[in-house]
């Protein structure tokens, strides 16, 4: 499953231009989540066919193919997915004209949106969701029939099912798909920003800084004296982030150090010893 599932490479590695197609469909999400008139339907399928693009383009198929060839059939894989969602975009009005009925078209391009969902599955998260989404649909359209017991399900046609799939608002594109470029994306876009900014570093230093004065007012009143180590707790934490096992092991000795001259190392000593589920350096151990 690992050979299915690649790491990303550095944006650096990647060429300008894809780095630009990323960056616009950023800037695009922030105009779907705040002045676009488009419907929900609408937006969902420019998402999944934009992202859809991207991802094809960013993580191939498997870590080993990476020739002319295979980034070929990653575009052509990128294009069909984001020319099967235009379809059902601008087909959509014809198609409800038509008491919605598949022609060969119709059927043509949600099997292909389908099938490529269930390919950039595999390639984002390994086989187990396409196998499970696989299980899903062949169950409600055609094996659901001869399960007996509480599983037997009498079956919907494949019309049905493709139209639920595209059209429907518990398909594809429906309330998960809006969860996804509202909620989820715009989360990871505003993640991404403070921590290329910077400001990432800033929000952690407030925080530690809240999470000091927060256990000094609630330690320091079991202690007759103030402790050597108040206002100082990130070096006396069990681990930090992005710190190596070399790293640690000064930081936890200097700490320790500090423990040797405290007026209530006693008194901490028992505070610990009492609670038995503190991480970190207390009374001058770990």
């Amino acid at each position: 499953m690992s050979d299915a599932v690649p790491p990303l490479d550095d944006a650096r590695d990647r060429a300008p231009w894809l780095n630009a197609l990323a960056a616009a469909i950023a800037v695009l999400h922030l105009y779907f989540n705040s002045f676009s008139p488009l419907s929900g339907l609408w937006t969902s399928l420019l998402h999944f066919g934009l992202l859809g693009l991207l991802v094809a383009l960013v993580i191939p198929a498997r870590k080993t193919w990476t020739g002319k060839i295979a980034k070929t059939c990653d575009g052509i894989l990128g294009g069909v997915a984001l020319v099967s969602c235009l379809y059902l975009i601008f087909g959509e009005d014809a198609f409800y004209e038509r008491g919605q009925s598949f022609t060969l078209w119709d059927w043509i391009f949600a099997v292909a949106a389908v099938i490529c969902a269930l390919e950039l599955a595999r390639r984002t998260t390994g086989w187990v969701i396409p196998i499970l989404a696989i299980l899903a649909l062949t169950y409600t359209a055609w094996w659901g029939r001869y399960v007996t017991g509480v599983f037997h399900f009498p079956g919907l046609t494949w019309e049905t099912v493709f139209y639920r799939a595209t059209y429907g608002g518990d398909g594809m594109f429906g309330t998960i798909a809006r969860i996804s470029w509202t909620y989820v994306f715009m989360f990871i876009l505003f993640g991404t920003m403070l921590l290329k900014s910077g400001a990432s570093a800033i929000i952690l230093a407030l925080a530690r800084a809240a999470a000091e004065q927060f256990l000094d007012a609630l330690l320091l009143p079991r202690f007759d004296a103030r402790p050597a180590c108040a206002g100082r707790a990130p070096d006396f934490d069990e681990a930090l982030d992005d710190e190596g096992e070399e790293e640690r092991e000064a930081r936890h000795h200097r700490a320790a150090a500090v423990c040797g001259g405290c007026p209530v190392r006693a008194a901490c000593e028992a505070l610990a010893d009492a609670d038995g589920e503190l991480d970190g350096i207390y009374a001058g151990e770990a």
